[in-house]
Parts: structure tokens; C-alpha cells; sequence
């Protein structure tokens, strides 16, 4: 049907096209003034981060305001940026934190909006964006879910040391972090000295305490070489010189911990081998 010659006179813009100017829900859930403050938080234990932080904001008279900001995240227990929005104020229309050269796992994004944060009574702070950063992953506001710093795939790396004469080999969770085992691997060299011994990897917290303890299927005698293979899950099995046991699933050490690869009743003389300790790694405390 054609358009009227003349437009009626209660709507101006013609009767395809209206618009409401009452009962209109805020484009945003978060509402910003000139005293307000948003802060992000990157905490980076084992990396420097190239943050970059872009945000839209939408002001009363409809101007609409875009401002893309980069920091360099220290590698530290926490680092924070403080955001402050122009002296303007308006709807926080969306925000995004990337991150180009991490991997995910290794920088933990928080945002947070601090009410009247520029005067005596200011608020306590209102969190509304959390999760990891990396080169593939982002944080917005508003489409991204607020997630633990536990959820998801981590940082997969190995972690690699070399035992003394006789001594086991120690891995110790570095602060800041957790590591979920995926998997570990040594060679014992035992020395001609008598007696069996038997591959072994345990557990203990800060205070020296084992708290988990899992063995070989096998034990070997003097003048051998065996290499051992302990991940969660897996079949116990012994093939030639190679033995392998699992260990249970969702085996996270919170910072501080310490994962022990060696043998019971070592001699002084045997050898444990370079051993490599896989690992997915979180920021934890």
C-alpha cells in the first residue's frame, strides 16, 4: 500500500517506522558517572602481559564515546589498572580485555566498578567481568560469563629437574598458581648396591606432610635402568624396562605444594634421571 501524500500528524516519521520515547529500558545494565572508576585487575605470576582495554560508552545526549587503553601487566602476584572513565558520564555500552602474547591460563582478568571511588563515601567495588585473557580468548562486558580461575583449560607446559645422587626429584608449585598433574616421567639408574627398589611419586604440602602416595607395580633390583610413567587414569603395566601406574583425575596442587618423583629405599649411588612433570597451570592462591 503507498505512504499517505501527507503524513498524519501524530507521527511525523510516517507509519512504517516509530519511535518510543517513554517506558524505554537503559541501553545498559551499568550506568556511569564523572566520579566513578573502573578498575582492571591482571594478575600475571608467570609472564608479562600486553593488556589492551576498549570500552563504549553511550552518553545522555546520544554521543556515543569509544577509548581503547594498553598497559603492560608485570610478572607478579597482582597488578592493577585503574580506568577512569572521560569527565563525562553515560551507559557502559560494552568493554573488552585481550591479551596478545599469553597463553590461557597465565593471565586472570578481573573488572571492577567502584561507586563515587574519587570521594570519602565511596561503595565497595562491583565486579562485573572475570575470566582468562590470551591471544584466542577475551573477557567482555556484558556477553562473558564471570568464571573461576580453576575453570577451563589452563596453561599446558612441562616443568623439567634434575635429581642429585640419591636423591628424588622435587617439583614445587611456584606462588600464585595451581597446577592440575597431567603427567610425569623419570628413568631410575639404580647403582650395584643390593636391595630393590621401587619407583614411587608422592605428595606434600608446606609443611612437609605426604598426603598422597602412589608406587610402581614392579619393583627392580641393582645394575638396572627402568623408566616410569605416571599419569591420572592410566592402566598399572609393566613392558620390559618401562612401568607406568595412574593417579587420580583432577589432581590440582594448590601453590606452595610439592609433587615428589623418586624411589622407596633409594641407595646413595642411584640415579633419578632428568624427570618431566606436565602440567596445566592456573592463578591461584
Amino acid at each position: 500500500m503507498p505512504l499517505p501524500s501527507t503524513l498524519p500528524a501524530p507521527n511525523p516519521y510516517g507509519p512504517l517506522i516509530t519511535f518510543q520515547t517513554e517506558n524505554i529500558l537503559p541501553p545498559s545494565a551499568i550506568y556511569i558517572s564523572p566520579q566513578d572508576l573502573i578498575t582492571v585487575n591482571v594478575t600475571s605470576p608467570s609472564v608479562t602481559a600486553n593488556v589492551t582495554v576498549s570500552y563504549r560508552l553511550l552518553k545522555p545526549d546520544g554521543t556515543l564515546i569509544t577509548t581503547a587503553d594498553s598497559f603492560v601487566a608485570p610478572a607478579a602476584g597482582s597488578f592493577a589498572a585503574n580506568l577512569q572513565i572521560p569527565p563525562a558520564e553515560g551507559f557502559l555500552l560494552s568493554l573488552v580485555v585481550r591479551s596478545d602474547n599469553v597463553s590461557r591460563g597465565q593471565a586472570f582478568v578481573r573488572v571492577f566498578l567502584f561507586s563515587g571511588a574519587l570521594s570519602a563515601g565511596a561503595v565497595n567495588p562491583h565486579m562485573f567481568a572475570q575470566g582468562y585473557v590470551s591471544t584466542l580468548d577475551v573477557v567482555t562486558f556484558p556477553q562473558s560469563t564471570a568464571e573461576s580461575s580453576l575453570s577451563g583449560r589452563g596453561w599446558l607446559h612441562d616443568v623439567l629437574v634434575s635429581a642429585g645422587l640419591g636423591l628424588n626429584a622435587v617439583f614445587t608449585v611456584p606462588a600464585h598458581v595451581h597446577w592440575l598433574i597431567r603427567a610425569i616421567q623419570f628413568a631410575l639408574v639404580t647403582s650395584g648396591a643390593a636391595g630393590n627398589r621401587t619407583g614411587l611419586v608422592k605428595v606434600s604440602d608446606p609443611i612437609a606432610t605426604t598426603t598422597l602416595q602412589v608406587a610402581a607395580p614392579t619393583a627392580v633390583g641393582p645394575g638396572t635402568t627402568t623408566t616410569y610413567a605416571f599419569a591420572p587414569g592410566i592402566a598399572v603395566y609393566t613392558v620390559g624396562t618401562f612401568q607406568g601406574t595412574g593417579f587420580p583425575v583432577d589432581f590440582i596442587l594448590p601453590n606452595g605444594w610439592s609433587l615428589i618423583a623418586g624411589a622407596f629405599n633409594l641407595d646413595v649411588a642411584d640415579a633419578i634421571g632428568s624427570a618431566v612433570l606436565t602440567v596445566e597451570e592456573f592463578v591461584g592462591e
